[in-house]
């Protein structure tokens, strides 16, 4: 039987994590609002058929997770600084040939 008493969502809940100090030690310098590039190891503990938000939409599939181990790979926000200093190698030596050839 369908519930219309409970309008459909049409706005997609993102998931969300919750990660203690003692699996990523890291966590105590970020800032809230900021991006971050999480590896994260986990176990599945249980999975489910139908949102916990819509109960229209049986066919959604949710899990829930315990997180055994997490590593921070690099801030989302601001790009690798051995990247840009391999980039900005790459141009002076272009720049270099450039004015060579001219």
């Amino acid at each position: 039987m369908e519930n219309n008493l409970v309008p459909k969502i049409e706005k997609e809940i993102p998931s969300t994590l919750d990660i203690t100090e003692h699996v990523l030690p890291e966590i105590r310098e970020w800032e809230v609002g900021k991006r971050y590039l999480v590896k994260l190891e986990v176990e599945n503990v249980s999975q489910n058929m139908g949102s916990m938000y819509d109960p229209n939409d049986k066919n959604e599939v949710r899990s829930s997770f315990r997180v055994l181990g997490a590593q921070s790979l690099e801030m989302a926000d601001n790009p690798n600084p051995e990247k840009e200093q391999n980039k900005e190698a790459f141009m002076r030596a272009m720049m270099k040939l450039l004015k060579m050839g001219g």
